[in-house]
């Protein structure tokens, strides 16, 4: 699971913006240590953050399938028990 404490901490740490960049010694910079923290961390964060969010996804659909499977299993074992349902208790395959 990826570890938001770090990237929480640069976005707090960093000034709202916006940036202005200065080369000072052959390097460019923002000037203010935090900034450039956030700044040099972006493309690791976001690729860590996207790549979180897929696999959140992935898992959803997931658990959504089985939740599917599930009900339709319980409708299946209740019609082999009692029969065909139907009214309010009928479940998923309900007949008015």
């Amino acid at each position: 699971m990826l570890n938001l404490a770090p990237i929480k901490a640069r976005l707090a740490a960093a000034t709202p913006g916006p940036w202005s960049v200065a080369e000072i010694g052959g390097f460019q910079t923002t000037g203010l240590k935090e900034d450039d923290e956030l700044i040099v961390n972006a493309p690791a964060d976001l690729a860590a953050l996207v790549a979180e969010v897929e696999r959140l996804r992935a898992k959803v659909a997931e658990l959504e399938a089985d939740a599917d499977s599930s009900e339709a299993l319980d409708d299946a074992i209740w019609e082999g028990c009692f029969g065909p349902m139907s009214g309010e208790w009928g479940g998923a395959n309900a007949k008015a």
